[in-house]
């Protein structure tokens, strides 16, 4: 009964996507024209989900390609992008790691978007597949991990969907770079503007936000995600090194707890 469930809810999630496309997309892509976006076309459309759909594009005056993501069913553009906004402000320039650079946002309304950079690289998961990770690699990885952590910390936010396929390798012989990215559930408890999301808040969604990475469903702490990330790195070459430990001794020093947030 579940995989029937499961299948049919599938296919009218793909039955809605096609139909948004049949009577929406010409109009968003008037849009996109209007902000100096072109050459749009749809990407992934079967991992489309929530209401979110995904494309590339280039922008009309420099040629830069961009990739899309749109509001969707919940219309989180204007968190994503508002969290965006202010790492790129208050994060140091010496650090390694980075997060999607925007081009173009349009935070409310049907057809709020947000436009980033295109980003060259793997994500994680793919990486961890290919069992492509050096041990010098695997290093680089958990030193801007822990400088995620610290960061985070500092600014008291928390990310709450930390796992391999948010995380973007850029990976050459001599460097390794994390770039991470979907912050449109990011959350804190000091600052008003990253409170929780009440259109979300008693939904299914925030029950799997995590991908069970995190210590229990409704609980989120990024160092103790980012460990369990560690774990599925192949061939691991870590077990106990002073970035792993470092790593480990973060956990349970932010967290945070969705009071009142319940499985439907």
């Amino acid at each position: 009964m579940k995989k029937i469930i499961y299948y049919k809810n599938k296919t009218m999630k793909h039955i809605r996507a096609f139909i948004w496309l049949l009577l929406k997309y010409s109009k968003f892509k008037k849009i996109l024209n209007e902000y100096g976006i072109s050459r749009v076309k749809p990407y992934k459309f079967f991992i489309w989900h929530h209401g979110s759909h995904y494309f590339t594009a280039f922008t009309t005056e420099d040629n830069k390609k961009v990739f899309i993501k749109t509001g969707g069913k919940y219309n989180l553009i204007y968190r994503e992008a508002s969290v965006l906004k202010y790492i790129q402000k208050n994060k140091d320039k010496n650090s390694k790691w980075s997060i999607p650079n925007i081009v173009q946002c349009l935070e409310k309304g049907e057809f709020s978007f947000l436009a980033i950079e295109y980003i060259d690289g793997l994500n994680l998961s793919k990486l961890i597949e290919d069992n492509v990770l050096t041990p010098n690699n695997q290093i680089e990885l958990l030193q801007q991990f822990n400088e995620i952590c610290d960061f985070f910390f500092e600014h008291k936010l928390i990310h709450r969907d930390i796992r391999p396929d948010n995380i973007i390798i850029n990976l050459t012989p001599t460097f390794l770079q994390v770039i991470l990215i979907d912050f449109a559930f990011t959350v804190s408890d000091f600052k008003k503007e990253y409170n929780e999301l009440q259109v979300v808040k008693e939904s299914n969604l925030l029950y799997r936000l995590g991908a069970g990475l995190n210590p229990e469903p409704f609980v989120w702490d990024d160092a103790y995600s980012f460990c369990k990330v560690t774990e599925q790195v192949n061939n691991l070459q870590f077990d106990d090194t002073p970035e792993l430990n470092l790593l480990k001794s973060k956990i349970g020093r932010l967290r945070y707890i969705c009071e009142g947030c319940k499985k439907k």
